[in-house]
């Protein structure tokens, strides 16, 4: 059933990826100690098995240059989920870190929608959780731009299309029929997309051996949660 209302002092700031990141941004540019290098591209680390000694990147300002190398006393990768630190590390001479990964199979697909909720939704936010008998679920928050976001995610074996279609017919298998109903009233504004890459990851670099001196691993680079958890 629904949980009980209540005053509480817990406040939820809801806002898409993009304009997160673009304040995140925009505050990092303003500092005095920070220089942004726009449309530059990564390649390698720098170094041997002992110590990493600067990057190897390649900038994309005005078309393909010839790649060259960054010296720096420390090198932190806060690439994220995607860091290739663990393979360029490898070419440097210590053996790939350790890695401890636990993978529930979860799958989200959102879809962005216009406008404000019907009127038969009495709520600034819905979450439907999933249960024993209905393995799927899905939350609906508002957004900049008079937008709402709606995710639906499920376990293996219930993981949610990634076609309109196919969301509405997924929100109609949920434990209530609210959010189906919102769905089939209100237009979406994007087609829905789909994140499958949801696994629980920890790169041991703590363990000796597992990278040289003056490389730092941050974040997502480092540790990488389910999404859900808000870590991303």
């Amino acid at each position: 059933g629904w949980q009980y209302r209540f005053p509480t002092t817990m406040h939820l700031l809801s806002c898409t990826r993009p304009l997160l990141d673009w304040v995140v941004r925009e505050r990092v540019r303003k500092h005095p100690r920070i220089h942004l290098m726009e449309r530059t591209t990564a390649l390698a680390l720098l170094g041997d098995a002992t110590r990493v000694s600067g990057v190897r990147v390649s900038a994309r300002a005005s078309g393909p240059r010839e790649p060259y190398d960054l010296h720096a006393a420390l090198v932190v990768d806060a690439t994220g989920r995607s860091s290739a630190a663990p393979k360029w590390l490898a070419a440097l001479g210590p053996a790939t870190p350790l890695a401890e990964c636990v993978d529930p199979g979860l799958s989200y697909t959102t879809v962005q929608y216009k406008g404000a909720p019907g009127s038969d939704v009495p709520f600034l936010g819905v979450h439907i959780r999933p249960d024993r008998d209905h393995p799927r679920g899905a939350v609906l928050l508002p957004v900049e731009a008079d937008r709402w976001i709606l995710t639906a995610y499920g376990m293996r074996g219930h993981q949610p299309p990634t076609d309109q279609a196919g969301v509405l017919h997924f929100l109609g298998g949920l434990a209530d029929p609210v959010l189906h109903e919102w769905a089939r009233h209100n237009e979406p504004a994007a087609p829905p997309r789909g994140f499958r890459n949801t696994a629980n990851r920890r790169y041991l670099y703590e363990r000796a051996g597992a990278a040289p001196s003056g490389f730092l691993a941050v974040g997502d680079a480092c540790c990488t949660f389910n999404p859900i958890h808000g870590h991303g």
